[in-house]
């Protein structure tokens, strides 16, 4: 479900990634049923560009320094107002934490590590991956929305 509301929302990659909390899921690259997914999405949200899924990463593994800009989103931590005014060609990332959110931990090794990040505050209750997906989506668009006006 996860899948195809990234790709049908214009998503370029997604990269589920390994925490604490995270539910383990395999979905083979490259199989039927994934491709069928993917396929389908396209088809419906005409989307040009086909979904890139990278596997098994770690949050110490992603390399924040090719984004310009890092949304993290939390229902722990206040948002820390920076309103930025995203570019369409702007390198974006959406850190959003699996069920149950990122750890204290996992938050405070982004924050002290990456001074790039905006906080924003979700004030929710736990939500579904495709839920969270769709509002962040939502969040992050209306950046480039206030920059056209």
């Amino acid at each position: 479900e996860a899948i195809r509301i990234c790709c049908e929302l214009g998503v370029r990659n997604l990269v589920p990634i390994s925490c604490q909390f995270s539910n383990s899921f395999e979905l083979e690259i490259g199989s039927p049923r994934l491709e069928k997914i993917l396929e389908n999405s396209l088809e419906q949200s005409n989307n040009l560009f086909k979904l890139e899924i990278k596997y098994n990463l770690k949050l110490a593994s992603i390399n924040f320094n090719e984004y310009q800009y890092i949304f993290l989103f939390s229902n722990k931590i206040s948002s820390n107002n920076i309103k930025p005014k995203l570019q369409i060609n702007d390198k974006v990332l959406i850190l959003i934490g699996p069920e149950g959110g990122f750890t204290d931990l996992e938050e405070n090794y982004l924050l002290e590590n990456w001074k790039n990040i905006i906080t924003i505050n979700m004030n929710t209750p736990i939500l579904r991956a495709t839920t969270a997906i769709g509002a962040a989506l939502g969040h992050i668009h209306s950046f480039y929305k206030n920059n056209i006006e």
